[in-house]
């Protein structure tokens, strides 16, 4: 359960809040649609957020979707270590980030599960252009993130590279 506002860490509430983050995640789905010409499945969501707003696994991401994703975990074994763990800590941030962005249709939600961009825009968006690097970097990267998810098989697959 994501802790109330009043309870939430100044770090932690301006990192994870749900504006930021539904960003980030509207980047990464717009990505996916973007390579694979179909909407994201639901549970990618929840990896974006590990790649994409952690600063040593974000710095380390390829610059081309063409490095798969299994040759990357390859060379890139530590990456793995706690990527589990945070993974599952990202959970409840993650679903604030969909329900705050589906709530402003930045996000849609097919019948089948599939994550869409919706068609309201990011608007926003462009505030980020004068943030710190780091925030820059993470909602860049959150549409590579999000192309590269579309190259690298099924969710299972996916979820079972990263030992998820």
């Amino acid at each position: 359960m994501t802790p109330s506002w009043n309870e939430r860490p100044t770090e932690l509430a301006n990192l994870l809040n749900p504006a930021f983050t539904g960003a980030v995640l509207r980047m990464a789905v717009s990505g996916y649609v973007r390579e694979a010409q179909a909407g994201m499945p639901f549970e990618l969501a929840f990896l974006a957020f590990p790649f994409c707003l952690h600063r040593a696994t974000r710095s380390r991401l390829p610059r081309a979707v063409s490095t798969l994703l299994h040759t990357w975990l390859q060379e890139n074994r530590d990456v793995l270590v706690q990527f589990p763990e945070r993974s599952r800590s990202l959970v409840p941030f993650t679903k604030e980030a969909i329900v705050f962005a589906c709530q402003r249709r930045v996000l849609t939600v097919e019948d089948a599960g599939l994550l869409q961009p919706g068609d309201a825009p990011l608007k926003g968006i462009t505030a980020y252009k004068t943030a710190s690097d780091e925030v820059k970097e993470a909602i860049s990267r959150a549409e590579f993130v999000g192309r590269w998810f579309a190259l690298s098989g099924t969710p299972v697959t996916i979820y079972t590279l990263l030992g998820v």
